[in-house]
């Protein structure tokens, strides 16, 4: 039997591993993702004025990977992959004391190979994304809080503050975090648990030394900027952002803010029918089955987080990830639970069922969407626009969606339609970004000779001589 275990555990280390680094240049590039390099580079030269609503250290990180590993967003997509390896790993430690190594190793594959994707595009942490971090960072410091609490010990408690310290300065959600863990300040009342023979005492002291050790983090991390001036710049450009909401398309409606089951459409266009099922019944079980202070952190953890999500006024696609880990993590405690000797199992077995088969699906279809991954859409367009009769020219991208970023292999890129020299178009089909008026009726109207190709979800149109613009009316200068 443990031949098997091991043969199991070896295959989805494997499957994890592909799913991770491979085929990893093949997504387009998100929109953000050169924004955050680029602001690593800068920040390591001094420069620091870019992206200045979102705390540092995961910019820093990016900008020194870039010096060992090249620059550019696709060299840093395999630093992602190392940082959800890691959150596994860090999943791993925090269920290993309730769940044992078994369990916890499961839970932390199903997280490793659980389909989330951006835009239908590809998985949101193989993009270079600032959540990453901020995960990996966050569930690592409740790892090491939940075993303070178990087995006590001052290094424990002073580790975890530098962990959830990092998480903040990654991305200030990890904040909505911190408030649950309050649950685990009261000692253990099992007398067995070396955890139980900390006095309050002793507790006051854990909790200055996680305050400072997580302190030490925010400062180190925000003092180039001023930690006073960087602080209330970011809050008052969160707050900004906030208040003037963000344009989302849901379902074919464009939204000026984000309406509060946003955050919930999203959910279920990144993850899908199987993971969903998945993760709900793994929660209803755990919240049946298993009465502990880990499943009472995590819930007050997964409310505050989704609570504050629904009330802010942006919502984006990518935001699924901050909050996702947390039903992963009670669906393995909800499993662990059910799968119990006696009684208990059989009562269960056909959630139980349920919630595995969903979860193995969710995995291979994962697996079979890295192993497809082929470039498409905008990424085809650099090729077809050397082909074309004035490859030389300006290439005109319009209502291309926000989150995606043209290839840096398109040349001379226009983002207006009156700039001089447009040889060729590029239209997406961004219902919240349409073309302007003159483009639309210049397409509506196309000459013969411009040549139309569809690409996937966008429409390129080769043209064979330069646009102009005369009276605000498009044609071509013949």
């Amino acid at each position: 039997m443990r031949k098997y275990g091991w043969l199991a555990a070896g295959g989805a280390g494997a499957a994890l591993f592909y799913v991770l680094f491979a085929h990893h240049t093949l997504a387009r590039v998100w929109v953000d993702e050169p924004n955050y390099t680029q602001s690593g580079l800068n920040y390591l030269h001094g420069d620091l004025a870019m992206n200045p609503e979102h705390p540092p250290l995961a910019k820093y990180i990016l900008g020194l990977w870039q010096l060992v590993a090249g620059e550019g967003p696709l060299p840093c997509r395999l630093l992602m992959g190392a940082l959800v390896a890691c959150t596994c790993m860090a999943m791993w430690w925090l269920l290993k004391p309730t769940t044992g190594p078994t369990a916890a190793m499961a839970t932390a594959f199903a997280w490793g190979l659980m389909p989330r994707m951006f835009q239908g595009e590809d998985r949101i942490d193989r993009f270079v994304s600032l959540d990453v971090f901020m995960v990996m960072f966050l569930i690592a410091g409740i790892a090491f809080t939940w075993h303070w609490y178990l087995r006590g010990g001052l290094w424990r408690i002073a580790v975890a503050g530098v962990l959830i310290g990092a998480a903040a300065m990654c991305k200030l959600t990890a904040l909505l975090a911190v408030p649950a863990l309050f649950v685990l300040v009261p000692p253990p009342r099992r007398h067995s648990a070396p955890g139980a023979r900390r006095t309050w005492g002793s507790t006051l002291v854990g909790m200055a030394v996680f305050t400072l050790g997580a302190a030490v983090v925010c400062v180190a991390s925000l003092w180039p900027f001023g930690v006073i001036d960087g602080v209330r710049r970011m809050f008052e450009l969160q707050s900004s952002h906030n208040a003037l909401g963000q344009t989302i398309t849901l379902h074919g409606s464009v939204y000026g803010s984000a309406p509060w089951w946003a955050t919930f459409a999203y959910a279920w266009e990144s993850l899908g029918l199987l993971p969903s099922v998945a993760l709900v019944g793994g929660s209803l079980l755990c919240w049946t089955l298993v009465h502990n202070r880990l499943v009472a952190v995590l819930t007050v953890q997964l409310m505050t987080i989704v609570g504050f999500l629904c009330w802010s006024h942006v919502a984006l696609p990518h935001y699924v990830l901050d909050w996702a880990w947390i039903p992963t993590i009670l669906m393995g405690l909800g499993v662990w639970s059910a799968t119990g000797a006696g009684e208990t199992a059989i009562r269960w077995v056909q959630p139980l069922t349920l919630v595995v088969v969903a979860m193995l699906g969710s995995a291979v279809q994962t697996i079979i969407h890295v192993a497809t991954m082929t470039p498409h859409g905008i990424q085809l367009i650099p090729a077809l626009v050397s082909q074309g009769p004035l490859p030389e020219g300006k290439t005109l991208v319009m209502s291309v969606p926000d989150w995606q970023s043209a290839p840096a292999s398109i040349q001379n890129i226009a983002v207006d339609d009156r700039a001089e020299s447009i040889t060729s178009i590029v239209v997406g089909h961004d219902q919240g970004h349409p073309p302007t008026s003159a483009l639309s009726t210049f397409l509506a109207n196309l000459p013969a000779d411009v040549r139309h190709i569809t690409v996937d979800d966008v429409e390129l149109y080769l043209l064979p001589a330069p646009l102009q613009q005369t009276n605000g009316v498009l044609s071509l200068r013949r």
